[in-house]
């Protein structure tokens, strides 16, 4: 197996606000301007804003990106034009970012293989279907910065879009979730989680039905003011405060 280099160790950082709440350690201007840098890099073909497809007036911008098999439009939006540019370029680095180019190491081997204690066990995963002993899977390596351990990680939970070859298997179909970009690694982090802590608490309020409690968002607040925007609109839109087993703050929100 390929041994995991460029340790990742976690920093401090200090935190500007957004008008989205968005934490992040530069303004979405600075944070757009370093990501717009990369456009070439991405493959993006067309950045362009779409607020005008609708009447609400958010802002919403996309990115396509023509050469991409999948996911080849990403939408961002935001309170202001600055943060919806900022998240749907991040969003497209993240998307391109998961795409397997054929740059890292993937090897082929079982669980019982890889080392029981050297790596993430596949049914952890939540899958759709029980690994048989001795199946194959691809795998790349990892760092468990919760332990500072060096881990090897299934390639079908890191890529997306995730196609095997060769004698791998697949556990289940690829998705962006936990998909996180930042000005840091430690930005990033927090993002990826929040995304994972975010769908964990929907799965669980859906499986259980129940969505926990209703929301009514402080009058002046940014939530507040895009409520009133939808309501104008004569569209309805409800929050709700999801429990979950972590302690952090959740809201979902659906309209009609």
């Amino acid at each position: 197996m390929v041994e995991i280099m460029n340790r990742f160790e976690v920093s401090r950082h200090e935190y500007v606000s957004t008008s989205g709440g968005v934490p992040r350690t530069r303004t979405a201007e600075k944070t757009y301007e370093t990501a717009v840098s990369l456009t070439e890099e991405t493959g993006i073909g067309d950045f362009l804003e779409i607020t005008q497809k609708d009447h609400l007036g958010i802002p919403v911008w996309c990115s396509v990106r023509p050469r991409e098999r999948l996911g080849k439009v990403t939408a961002g939006a935001g309170i202001t034009a600055a943060e919806a540019r900022c998240a749907a370029m991040m969003g497209t680095i993240e998307r391109c970012s998961s795409t397997y180019s054929g740059g890292g190491s993937m090897d082929i081997a079982s669980y019982e293989e890889v080392g029981l204690t050297r790596a993430v066990d596949p049914e952890e995963l939540i899958l759709p279907r029980k690994p048989e002993i001795g199946e194959k899977f691809h795998w790349v390596p990892g760092q468990d910065i919760l332990y500072d351990e060096r881990v090897y990680i299934p390639a079908n939970a890191v890529y997306h879009p995730y196609d095997p070859v060769g004698m791998a298997n697949q556990l289940f179909r690829s998705d962006p979730n936990g998909l996180g970009t930042g000005n840091v690694p430690e930005e990033a982090v927090i993002h990826g989680i929040y995304e994972i802590i975010e769908r964990d608490a929907l799965s669980r309020a859906e499986k259980n039905k129940s969505l926990g409690i209703r929301l009514l968002p402080e009058p002046g607040t940014p939530a507040a003011t895009l409520m009133e925007t939808f309501a104008a609109e004569g569209i309805e839109v409800t929050m709700w405060h999801l429990n979950n087993a972590y302690g952090i703050p959740h809201r979902c929100s659906g309209c009609r």
